[in-house]
């Protein structure tokens, strides 16, 4: 049985119909691993190179300027939040002082009109003495006053 070539047979005999062989799964994982590899070490020797070569003069200079600024930075702030609580501990002894004084005047107050309810009553057992005094003394002689 004669068949007609097609589109798809090759044109010189003995040749294969298949143009090329598809990558299984084991090549394409060595592919991006040999990627991997080429990328990943150059990486990370750069970084290590950078990280442990100090650097020139003029960088080391201009990163300790910084350094300076930052720690002159953090001093002001650290004499601000001093300065902050000083302000703070005055206000609470002002306020303790505050408390103690009107304890103190409480007190003295409560001595005070202690020491008035006392009067008030010594004046009116004198008074409610001398009334009865009076009293007696106008009982004594019959009513009538001499």
């Amino acid at each position: 049985m004669f068949r007609p070539p097609s589109e798809a047979s090759p044109l010189l005999p003995g040749k294969s119909t298949r143009r090329s062989i598809p990558l299984t799964n084991l090549c394409k994982f060595a592919c991006l691993a040999v990627a991997l590899v080429l990328l990943l070490f150059p990486a990370y020797y750069t970084g290590v190179h950078l990280t442990r070569c100090p650097p020139d003069p003029a960088t080391r200079d201009a990163i300790r300027r910084d350094w300076e600024q930052e720690q002159a930075q953090y001093k002001a702030i650290e004499r601000l939040w001093q300065h902050k609580q000083e302000e703070q501990d005055n206000i609470e002894r002002g306020w303790r002082r505050d408390t103690e004084q009107h304890a103190l005047e409480v007190a003295r107050r409560i001595k005070e009109e202690l020491e008035r309810q006392e009067q008030v009553r010594w004046r009116w057992a004198r008074e409610v003495a001398q009334h009865e005094r009076w009293r007696g003394s106008r009982s004594d002689n019959g009513g009538r006053e001499n």
